[in-house]
């Protein structure tokens, strides 16, 4: 007759339990969440040992509760894994962006010179020619003042 240990349980029971227990939990690392689900499921359907003692049912639901413990923070993780990826990305993205901008602004800076110059270069051109016009003006004006001081002294 086989021996049974504290739970009511013979050796070829617990090999059974332990390598169900090991199995499910090497799959559920390798398996989407949804799989996993189905797998406890099923290996909660299975038949139990004979009698199964509280202490039994005890140890094993505190095992399932620190598979899934265990399972949550390896989701989290996950999950903190995946954030700053997304950061490190979001700042490669950014430096990316803010590099062509500045490039943008240079490219556009030599053009935005280049018109300013000739803006000035036409500016000078208009005060010169205003100078010019204000001169022609003055010389004009003392033109008419003279011939129209000549035109009273003849009467």
């Amino acid at each position: 007759m086989e021996k049974e240990d504290s739970h009511g349980h013979s050796r070829q029971q617990q090999k059974s339990t332990e390598h169900r227990t090991r199995t499910s939990e090497e799959d559920a690392h390798n398996l989407p969440a949804e799989q996993c689900l189905a797998k406890l499921y099923a290996w909660l359907q299975e038949p139990m040992a004979e009698k199964p003692t509280a202490k039994y049912i005890a140890d094993t639901a505190q095992r399932l509760v620190a598979d899934l413990n265990d399972k949550r923070n390896i989701d989290s993780q996950l999950l903190e894994s995946f954030r700053q990826s997304l950061e490190q990305e979001t700042a490669r993205m950014l430096e990316t962006v803010q590099q062509q901008m500045y490039q943008s602004y240079e490219a556009q800076s030599a053009m935005v010179d280049q018109k300013l110059q000739e803006l000035f270069a036409c500016l000078d051109t208009i005060s010169a020619t205003e100078a010019e016009l204000n001169t022609f003006r003055g010389s004009l004006k003392n033109l008419y003042q003279e011939m129209h001081a000549a035109d009273f002294s003849e009467l």
